[in-house]
This record gives C-alpha cells, sequence and structure tokens, in this order.
C-alpha cells in the first residue's frame, strides 16, 4: 500500500491559521492499524485535533503522542490538554 501526505493552509477552519495534514492510499495489502496519533510540533500553541476525522470511531480509546518544543493546547475529543515541552502520552476516547 503506497500513502500519499498533502499539507495545505485552510483559511476557513478556526483557530486561525489551520494547517491541514492528509492522508490517502492507493490499493494494496492493508496495513495493521494502530489507534494511534503521534504529533512532533514546533512552535504551536494550540491545535484541535478532529477525532473522528481521523478514523476513530465513537467510543474508541486511542493514544495521542507528543513532541512539542514548548507548551501547548490541545482541543481533543471533548477535553483541552495542557502540556508542556518535552514527550507526553495522553489517552482518549474518541
Amino acid at each position: 500500500m503506497k500513502v500519499h501526505r498533502s499539507h495545505a493552509i485552510d483559511p476557513g477552519m478556526k483557530p486561525e491559521p489551520s494547517y491541514v495534514s492528509t492522508l490517502s492510499w492507493t490499493r494494496g495489502k492493508r496495513a495493521h492499524r494502530h489507534p494511534t496519533i503521534r504529533l512532533r510540533l514546533a512552535n504551536v500553541r494550540s491545535l484541535q485535533l478532529l477525532v473522528n476525522a481521523a478514523g476513530f470511531r465513537r467510543g474508541q480509546v486511542g493514544t495521542l503522542q507528543v513532541r512539542t518544543t514548548g507548551a501547548v493546547t490541545i482541543h481533543l475529543a471533548g477535553r483541552t490538554i495542557h502540556v508542556k515541552k518535552g514527550r507526553h502520552v495522553v489517552r482518549f476516547t474518541a
């Protein structure tokens, strides 16, 4: 299976500016699914993760792995999480 990545700024999303990263796949052998989101952040103050749009089903348990260069506020599955500089692991329910 081949993964295609694209990145763009979406001025219509809030809060502005919104950086959007999209993945798509071409046909092939199905990869094993992992309920994990990994983020490497630099110079980000806050962000919102749309877990349902990321493929998580309502009620599904997932893990967020964050590596950040500074403090960041993450809006995730109805929660607001504040993390400091460094590496963090957060469990969530979609």
